[in-house]
């Protein structure tokens, strides 16, 4: 064997190691940038989903008034996405009073609830009690048409009703955003 195969033999086997040193580390790189990608593509579409719950919940806050005599609830105006006219459209809002375990007492909801309930998590609860001022985003497993539901709600104290906080929230269908990842991360 001649120095001219010797050398040549030696070449090939630097870039060989060169080649799998470098596979061995933009392998797990590429990964972790590709989770990454869709982690924050997930939580923008998320939050473009969420962004119109926060405003109803925020809305309901500043359009609810309380009768002086019966001490009913009532909005001055109503939120204006038109699926909340809709019997289970999909698009839900309440005010109400939290009791304990999550259960929510309705005193005003939109159209598209009917007569339906809607009941959140424990913790979401205690998240809610402890900072009443912020909105929280969750979920609901099961919505009034059995959808799963997210949610945005917060809690607000009214000064004719005393010192017990309502419950402002606004719920949205979440499948359409599920898909929509989905569509859009796997096609």
């Amino acid at each position: 064997m001649s120095v001219t195969d010797t050398l040549h033999k030696a070449e090939l086997s630097l870039v060989r190691r060169l080649v799998r040193s470098a596979l061995f580390w933009a392998i797990p790189f590429l990964l972790v940038a590709a989770a990454i990608m869709l982690w924050l593509y997930r939580s923008s579409t998320l939050a473009l989903f969420d962004d119109p719950q926060d405003a109803t919940a925020t809305s309901l806050v500043a359009a609810v008034e309380v009768d002086q005599e019966t001490k009913l609830l009532s909005l001055i105006r109503q939120p204006l996405d038109p699926r909340y006219q809709q019997a289970l459209s999909g698009r839900y809002w309440l005010i109400g009073k939290l009791s304990k375990g999550g259960k929510i007492v309705t005193q005003i909801s939109s159209i598209s609830l009917g007569d339906e309930k809607i009941t959140i998590e424990a913790d979401e609860y205690e998240h809610l009690i402890e900072l009443p001022a912020i909105i929280h985003r969750g979920r609901i497993k099961d919505g009034p048409d059995g959808e799963p539901l997210r949610f945005s709600a917060r809690l607000a104290y009214i000064p004719d009703l005393g010192d017990e906080p309502l419950i402002m929230l606004a719920a949205a269908d979440s499948r359409p955003a599920r898909q929509t990842i989905v569509r859009t991360t796997f096609v």
